[in-house]
C-alpha cells in the first residue's frame, strides 16, 4: 500500500507545480536564453549567418518563451493555461520539424551528388506562421543572411540541427508531463 501511494505522490506534484507561475517562467526564460545564445554567442560572435531554418527554428523558441509567460499570467486560469499548452506544443512541433528538415538539407548537403537547386532552402525572405514579418520586426534576430547547411559548428559530434531537435524533444517531455499531471487531477478531480 506504501508503494501505491508513493507512486500517485509524484503526479500530485507536478499537478500542483503546473498550477504554480515558477515552471512556466522558468521555461520561458530558458527557451528566451537559448535565442539570445543564437544571436548573440553563434551569429555575432563566431559568426555563423542563420539560414531560413535557423531564423523559423529561433521564432519557435522565441514562442515557447512567449506562450510560457503567457501561461504563468494565471496558471490557475484553465483557459490562460490551455493557451499557455497549445501554443508551446505547436511551437515544439513545428520547432522540431524545422530542426530535422535542416539536418535533412545538412546531410544532404554531404552526397556527392547534391543539387543546391533541389534544396528545400530558400534564399529568398524567410515565410513566417501567421505572415509575421520577424525579419522586419527584429532583423537582428530573424533575418536570414546564411544558406542552409553550411553549419560548421559541432560539440561532442552533435550538429546544431541535432542539439535543436534534443532541446526541442525535452521540451515537449517535461511539457507533456505537466499537461499529463494536470488532465490527470482534472479527470480524477484529485489535490
Amino acid at each position: 500500500m506504501t508503494n501505491t501511494r508513493s507512486d500517485k505522490t509524484w503526479w500530485l506534484a507536478v499537478a500542483r507545480w503546473q498550477d504554480q507561475r515558477w515552471p512556466w517562467i522558468l521555461g520561458g526564460l530558458i527557451a528566451l536564453t537559448l535565442e539570445l545564445v543564437a544571436v548573440y554567442y553563434f551569429q555575432e560572435h563566431l559568426g555563423q549567418r542563420p539560414c531560413e531554418m535557423c531564423v523559423y527554428i529561433r521564432f519557435a523558441m522565441m514562442c515557447i518563451a512567449v506562450f510560457a509567460f503567457i501561461a504563468a499570467i494565471c496558471p490557475k486560469n484553465t483557459i490562460v493555461k490551455l493557451i499557455g499548452y497549445v501554443g508551446s506544443f505547436w511551437a515544439i512541433v513545428q520547432g522540431f520539424l524545422w530542426s530535422l528538415n535542416l539536418e535533412m538539407i545538412t546531410l544532404d548537403r554531404l552526397r556527392p551528388d547534391y543539387n543546391p537547386f533541389t534544396s528545400t532552402c530558400s534564399i529568398g525572405t524567410a515565410s513566417y506562421p501567421f505572415g509575421l514579418p520577424m525579419h522586419e520586426w527584429f532583423p537582428s534576430h530573424f533575418m536570414q543572411t546564411g544558406i542552409c547547411g553550411e553549419d560548421s559548428w559541432s560539440l561532442w559530434g552533435f550538429n546544431m540541427a541535432e542539439y535543436m531537435m534534443l532541446i526541442f524533444g525535452a521540451f515537449g517531455l517535461l511539457l507533456a508531463i505537466m499537461m499529463i499531471g494536470w488532465l490527470s487531477r482534472v479527470i480524477f478531480k484529485k489535490a
